[in-house]
């Protein structure tokens, strides 16, 4: 299984399970019809993913790694237009997760 993250706005847990839902903050012209969690394969890329709704204060922003095998959907442009410059997946099914201390990851200190 590959690693998937995403970031969630507070803390929910160390555990979380998650059940798809449609984003309050999809871009304009994405997709607002299929229930979704939005994931990426790498911490830096679920940031980027999301674009202009990230908070302005992100430290409190959390990482959530993926622990369930589950099946990960790629959304084509019509679905997520810059799904090319996001690599932005889909979990179209409940799926738990983990949180990540992100203390250790190199790379991450420009996100806080």
């Amino acid at each position: 299984m590959s690693d998937w993250y995403r970031w969630e706005r507070k803390d929910k847990g160390d555990v979380i399970l998650l059940e798809p839902w449609i984003p309050e903050t999809a871009m304009e012209n994405e997709d607002k019809t299929t229930p979704r969690i939005c994931v990426a394969p790498s911490p830096e890329e679920a940031f980027a993913a999301l674009r202009n709704s990230a908070p302005k204060d992100i430290s409190f922003l959390v990482l959530y790694k993926l622990i369930d095998p589950v099946p990960i959907y790629r959304p084509t442009r019509e679905q997520v237009p810059d799904v090319h410059k996001t690599n932005e997946h889909w979990i179209l099914c409940p799926a738990k997760f983990r949180k990540i201390d992100i203390s250790g990851i190199i790379g991450l200190e420009v996100l806080r």
